[in-house]
């Protein structure tokens, strides 16, 4: 017996119609297939996982990607609205736009990094997959993302940002009352 989550559909992660967005999703649908490990950038931060399912759902127009997070944070198992699209733990699936999703290896983010900087590096693997997608001709499904070995080798984590500048005194909270 399987759970479905009867949520609505704007609590998964959206993308605009822009020629830009669909220019990422294009190159993202490429660069990635069923089993790939991948960051997806949702409206809680990014979270990893393995895609599951890539296609038309029910619930919406246009393709979504269906990813089992590793860790709790997802919507659901794989069943949204009584109709099953993968399998995967309770609380560990979730449908996102193509645009939002970014194959793993290509995320360049410490664990430790701040959201900001991890939004910056997804936004900055988005803005690299559409311009891949603009140069490379229409059939490409047999490009590899891995070296001749199988895989990348993992990337050292990212030094800490430096420590803000003091506020100037003039913008300090008056303490004398």
């Amino acid at each position: 017996s399987s759970s479905s989550s009867s949520s609505s559909s704007s609590s998964e992660s959206s993308e605009s119609s822009s020629p830009a967005a669909a220019t990422a999703a294009a190159a993202a649908a490429v660069a990635f297939k069923r089993g790939s490990r991948v960051v997806v950038k949702t409206n809680q931060g990014l979270k990893r996982g393995e895609v599951r399912f890539i296609g038309p759902v029910a619930f919406t127009e246009g393709e979504l990607v269906g990813i089992a997070l590793d860790e709790p944070g997802g919507k659901h198992n794989g069943t949204f609205r009584d109709k099953s699209y993968f399998s995967c733990s309770d609380k560990h699936g979730l449908f996102s736009r193509p645009s939002n999703v970014f194959l793993e290896e290509m995320v360049l983010v410490s664990p430790t990094s701040s959201p900001a900087a991890a939004a910056a590096a997804a936004a900055a693997a988005a803005a690299a997959a559409a311009a891949a997608a603009a140069a490379t001709a229409p059939n490409n499904s047999n490009i590899s993302s891995t070296t001749a070995s199988g895989s990348l080798p993992p990337l050292p984590p990212l030094p800490p940002l430096p420590p803000l500048p003091p506020t100037p005194p003039d913008a300090q909270p008056d303490t004398h009352t």
